[in-house]
């Protein structure tokens, strides 16, 4: 999970990883989310969502490649270490990159 906090323009992002949890919440952001639960969900601007749809569908997909074996037991390895999956690895990967470049 990502979460931001933007307050005077600087941007702060911290990456938690499954298991890790985030401070508890100070009185300013209590403050916002219990302004956020009066609103009706058409009165949330959600634009800046990547799906948009009440209902999402996720496929999985097996990918067939040739990859060094080393580099693979490696990968795997650091992904135990770290307690994250190679999915989210490679969707945080994918959100930076799409990010980066703008695709």
């Amino acid at each position: 999970m990502l979460i931001t906090n933007q307050k005077s323009s600087n941007i702060i992002e911290k990456i938690y990883h499954k298991g890790e949890k985030p401070p508890p919440l100070n009185d300013e952001q209590k403050a916002m989310l219990q302004q956020l639960s009066t609103l009706s969900d058409d009165e949330i601007d959600t634009s800046d969502d990547w799906d948009n749809s009440s209902t999402k569908v996720i496929d999985t997909y097996q990918i067939m490649g040739k990859i060094n074996p080393n580099l693979l037991q490696d990968f795997n390895q650091t992904c135990q270490q770290q307690h994250i999956s190679a999915n989210e690895v490679i969707g945080q990967f994918m959100q930076n990159y799409i990010q980066e470049h703008r695709v």
